[in-house]
């Protein structure tokens, strides 16, 4: 496994640390979420929308849910407790080395993991590494020299619906 180093972050007024790999990926998405702030709604033309949306919802009694679909090692799990910190927040994420560090990363943290993939269909696919930046891939018959593992994958609707949240397998 590649070396992990850390950082220190703040998230919600506390110093924590955060764990990566010194691979293009890894600091891109640290890059990405901690400095340039692209999972903040603040920027995107519907930022209104969402924000009456989560009001709505927490007006409603109910807890909003926010799903991070290849959650990585974490670094927009760690962004949305901050900008909805009313939100339940699930995470999936297929690689076992990126779902190491994003178990790492959200210890003590109020947010779902869980180690499956997304894909249109559900089943047993394989997890392809196809050695570029951000290049997993779940697939359906991929060639076995690329495959680094299996992963149960999950159809969208599936990994939104309540009993998905609260997984047995």
């Amino acid at each position: 496994m590649t070396a992990v180093n850390s950082i220190s972050i703040t998230l919600n007024g506390q110093e924590r640390d955060f764990f990566y790999r010194d691979i293009h990926s890894d600091r891109s998405v640290i890059e990405q979420n901690f400095i340039n702030k692209e999972y903040s709604t603040g920027m995107f033309a519907r930022d209104r929308d969402i924000q009456a949306r989560y009001r709505d919802i927490l007006a409603a009694g109910m807890k909003p849910v926010i799903v991070d679909c290849g959650a990585n090692i974490g670094t927009s799990v760690l962004h949305f407790p901050g900008e909805y910190p009313q939100a339940h927040v699930v995470a999936l994420e297929p690689a076992p080395d990126n779902f190491a560090l994003l178990e790492l990363n959200t210890r003590g943290l109020d947010v779902e993991l869980i180690p499956k993939g997304v894909s249109s269909s559900e089943g047993m696919m394989e997890l392809v590494d196809t050695g570029e930046p951000f290049a997993y891939r779940l697939s359906v018959g991929q060639s076995v020299s690329r495959s680094v593992g299996q992963s149960v994958s999950r159809s969208v609707g599936q990994s939104v619906s309540r009993s998905a949240c609260h997984h047995n397998d």
